[in-house]
């Protein structure tokens, strides 16, 4: 019998609390489960401890599309946005943008 994996992650972090990858998986996996709030609480916990977590802002983003909190997804991928150019991290850069594009319906043909 294989031991859940929310489980074994939920072990980790209470080796390390405040370890960003082991938050980061913890709130994939509420993700997938489709338990959205508790994906939510990881992924917001994230973004306090771990600004410069870069991989939270997308999934953050679009949890909160999924939500209907266009705000809140609006200021996730801005913020990434602003972290990607920072660490000059044009694959997620582009990631990032494009989502941004899609929710607030901007052609990039017009730009």
């Amino acid at each position: 019998m294989s031991i859940n994996r929310i489980e074994l992650l939920q072990t980790y972090l209470k080796e390390e609390p405040d370890d960003a990858f082991t938050l980061y998986a913890l709130a994939l996996e509420y993700l997938k489960a489709q338990r959205y709030s508790e994906a939510k609480d990881y992924f917001s916990t994230l973004v306090n401890k771990h600004s410069d977590y870069l991989p939270v802002y997308y999934q953050f983003g679009k949890l909160s599309e999924k939500l209907n909190e266009k705000e809140k997804a609006n200021e996730m991928y801005l913020k990434g946005i602003g972290l990607a150019k920072k660490l000059k991290d044009q694959h997620t850069l582009n990631e990032l943008q494009q989502a941004f594009n899609s929710l607030n319906e901007i052609d990039e043909d017009e730009e």
